[in-house]
């Protein structure tokens, strides 16, 4: 576990200073940080200490379900466990995030992460308690059924995470060649948070570009002009954490 908190505390920092040294669009301001931090603080409290500790959850969800099932690639070597539920995984949260744009019903706690007004690499964690638990157990169970071993969910849960911090940097990073198939960059995520709507149910992967090729979902960053403001727009989101926790149940129970 101290070496997921090592790849942890190296990656935030290591992502700060690039978007200081190399940072494409207007940095966010003091209370947008403030509302991001608190969000890492409340998965780091409210989580299982997840975000800090992220991969507790799906490994001790992973180990229960284990003595029980023995998924088909339980019997692989490690690395190609690794493999195939880093592929699996990429899948899920593209699905995940499919699911949380279509059904009314999710939506509302998927719009807290669109709210955010400024992308850099901290909105990655900008999660509603809701989704994000609900896909720590999603993840874990598809993972665990596959046969990957509690140990590699949770380093896939750490590498998903150190991910998202790079999809969601304020880094104009562009792949050329095959590489931009199968590979998510900034520059193709970012389009996902453009307020005009374009990118709703596009570039949805997580740290793979490659779902949204296959199944139709992708955005070219090549082919369309970078974003001129970011985030839904959407003025009855409240701009601070303990609102924007609330909000859904408010906005489902207004729906209903």
């Amino acid at each position: 576990m101290s070496t997921l908190l090592i790849i942890l505390v190296v990656s935030v920092v290591a992502f700060a200073l690039l978007e200081t040294a190399f940072g494409a669009r207007k940095r966010a301001d003091a209370r947008h940080v403030r509302t991001d931090m608190a969000y890492v603080a409340s998965d780091f409290v409210g989580n299982l200490a997840v975000h800090a500790l992220r991969p507790a959850f799906p490994m001790a969800l992973a180990w229960l379900l284990g003595q029980a099932w023995r998924g088909p690639a339980a019997g692989w070597h490690p690395l190609a466990q690794f493999a195939l539920g880093a592929l699996v995984l990429e899948w899920a949260i593209w699905f995940a995030h499919r699911c949380w744009h279509r059904y009314d019903v999710l939506y509302p706690f998927h719009a807290v992460h669109h709210a955010a007004t400024h992308v850099y690499f901290l909105s990655g964690l900008r999660q509603h308690p809701v989704q994000f638990v609900s896909e720590q157990v999603f993840f874990a169970l598809l993972l665990t059924l596959v046969g990957v071993q509690p140990e590699l969910v949770g380093l896939l849960a750490a590498l998903q995470m150190v991910l998202a911090f790079f999809t969601h940097s304020n880094l104009d990073v562009r792949l050329r060649g095959p590489l931009k198939y199968v590979l998510a960059s900034p520059r193709f995520h970012v389009l996902h948070h453009d307020r005009s709507g374009r990118g709703d149910y596009k570039n949805l992967g997580g740290g793979l570009s490659l779902f949204d090729w296959l199944f139709g979902t992708a955005l070219d960053p090549d082919e369309v002009t970078p974003p001129e403001a970011l985030g839904s727009g959407d003025p009855s989101i409240p701009p601070g954490w303990r609102g924007q926790l609330l909000w859904p149940f408010r906005a489902l129970r207004g729906a209903s």
